[in-house]
């Protein structure tokens, strides 16, 4: 464990992140696998209308 305040913060801060990273990772994962599962099916328009994996790289929300 870090001793310096600085340390532990930055500790805080990189499992805040890591949590917030796999969260982003496994809902892109499901939005691509949903596009792919859509398009194999045939289905142009459920393709479309699904949540798009583009908008889970938009990291300015």
């Amino acid at each position: 464990m870090a001793n310096h305040a600085s340390a532990i913060k930055r500790h805080k801060q990189s499992e805040k992140r890591k949590q917030r990273n796999a969260s982003v990772k496994s809902s892109l994962r499901t939005a691509v696998k949903k596009v792919k599962e859509a398009v194999a099916a045939g289905k142009a328009d459920e393709a479309k209308a699904t949540s798009s994996p583009e908008r889970h790289f938009d990291f300015r929300r």
